[in-house]
């Protein structure tokens, strides 16, 4: 295992093992009439800046896993969307406790979890950690065009 983030003592992380994890899944899919789900799909490669992408590719979610989320709360014209991803690691002794706030995503609020109530169940006897994001996004669907 590795260590996840320089800077952060004692999160170890398998990036293999999670690659395998996820090329044993379903990729998940958004139904087209779920009018909040396209809208996630339609702006969330415009909102995940790159530094996260690079901290999803060091954990080893694989870059065309479609990362999903659910809006939570109407702000004006946004949604707030909140989402998950998991990987195969563990915090040893030196970690600091969890959860804990990850900072250099901007404009995502990220953060570690060792909460894996929320898992699908292929995670369930797996050492695994969690990685929580929220977004802010845009409401740019035509609601008349998919009605």
């Amino acid at each position: 295992m590795d260590m996840l983030i320089p800077g952060i003592q004692g999160i170890l992380v398998d990036a293999a093992a999670t690659k395998a994890m996820y090329a044993s899944l379903p990729q998940p899919t958004i139904a087209s009439d779920d009018l909040q789900a396209v809208n996630w799909r339609e702006n969330r490669d415009a909102v995940i800046p790159a530094s996260f992408r690079a901290l999803l590719d060091r954990v080893g979610v694989p870059s065309d896993w479609p990362l999903m989320a659910t809006a939570e709360h109407d702000v004006a014209d946004t949604k707030r969307y909140d989402g998950m991803v998991f990987f195969v690691g563990q915090r040893d002794a030196k970690a600091p406790a969890l959860p804990l706030e990850l900072t250099g995503f901007e404009p995502l609020t990220v953060r570690l979890s060792d909460d894996l109530l929320m898992a699908p169940s292929a995670w369930n006897d797996t050492k695994a950690l969690m990685i929580e994001f929220t977004a802010v996004v845009p409401w740019t669907v035509d609601i008349a065009a998919n009605a």
